[in-house]
């Protein structure tokens, strides 16, 4: 059985948080605050990348002169959406660390039109919980029915000045880009954007069914990222497993052969999960299946669970080595751990 807490090095490159005691980002409960998550950092010696979709800048958080939280900022209506100079001004706030650009999420135009009217119901808020929840999920209900998310292609299905012009300065600072919660066609020209400026970028939850990207498209791009001499990377959620619905996704065919065909040394693992138990309940999910004696109550639990699955279906150790240690370290450009090098 495959351990997390038997390397050293892990990095977990997203991860959800929110802010308060109990956390919430916007209207969506988390389980984790920067504080708790830095008390697990501590506590496992995993590294994080925490992400908001609703909140600013999420700052560094760095003990002892190692750097346990890294730094992120989501695009979105907080942010006035493609803020160039916010991201300038953020990179340069929490320099030697390197900043992570989350391109818009749950607010973005297309992430609004593939989501359906039940999928709401998973975070509307109890009858009992306080006013300023319900306003904000109200207001955002409202963005969806409008169908008012944020844009990234013009109507001839271009990159809006406003996007190139946000990358141009994402590579300036020496940040780095995760494309969010795009649609297939549109990561695609975004990618190839930042391919011609040189940005090392993160495609988020690449496999993820909402996000309608081919593996021949992800094969294209790393080709052409290699010829251009930048450094594209995959990820891989086991949140797009557990959460996903029921039937969507096979281990094999949805992970497992992706990694063989894109190669290890170009994918990345992470959990994308929240700091709370699935719901076990909903029927519609593969959480339903995975047994209850199976804790699934911080990230590196799901990370871990979501590991020894592609374990069993073929995937090395060194493989797992490689995209939860190795590249993650070389996104974050942390000191590459050689404790787990054989």
């Amino acid at each position: 059985m495959f351990k997390i807490e038997n390397l050293k090095g892990v990095v977990d490159s997203h991860f959800h948080i929110g802010v308060g005691n109990p956390p919430f980002d916007g209207f969506i409960r988390r389980g984790l605050n920067l504080k708790s998550l830095t008390s697990l950092s501590l506590k496992t010696g995993v590294v994080f990348l925490p992400k908001m979709h609703f909140g600013s800048l999420i700052e560094p958080v760095a003990k002892k002169g190692k750097v346990l939280i890294f730094p992120s900022l989501t695009l979105n209506s907080k942010t006035n959406g493609f803020n160039p100079e916010l991201i300038k001004k953020s990179a340069e706030k929490v320099s030697p660390v390197r900043l992570a650009v989350f391109f818009p999420t749950i607010e973005a135009e297309t992430h609004l039109l593939n989501i359906d009217k039940p999928w709401f119901s998973l975070f509307k808020p109890k009858k009992n919980a306080p006013q300023w929840q319900k306003e904000k999920f109200v207001a955002y209900y409202q963005i969806w029915k409008r169908k008012g998310g944020i844009k990234v292609l013009d109507k001839k299905g271009n990159l809006l000045p406003e996007v190139k012009k946000t990358i141009k300065i994402i590579k300036e600072t020496g940040s780095f880009l995760h494309t969010g919660h795009l649609g297939g066609e549109e990561v695609k020209k975004v990618v190839e954007e930042a391919i011609e400026q040189k940005l090392e970028l993160v495609i988020t939850h690449a496999n993820a069914r909402t996000s309608k990207i081919k593996l021949k498209t992800l094969l294209d791009l790393i080709k052409s990222a290699k010829k251009r001499g930048v450094k594209i990377w995959i990820e891989l959620c086991a949140a797009t497993w557990i959460c996903g619905l029921k039937g969507a996704y096979s281990i094999k065919k949805s992970f497992v052969d992706w990694i063989r065909a894109l190669g290890a040394e170009n994918c990345i693992l992470s959990s994308d999960a929240n700091g709370l138990e699935p719901n076990r309940k909903n029927k519609q999910t593969n959480a339903f299946d995975i047994p209850k004696e199976v804790s699934l109550k911080t990230p590196l639990d799901w990370l871990e669970y979501f590991v020894n699955l592609l374990i069993k279906e073929g995937i090395k150790e060194e493989e797992i080595k490689e995209m939860l240690i190795y590249n993650p370290q070389k996104l974050l450009k942390i000191k590459i751990d050689e404790e787990n090098k054989s």
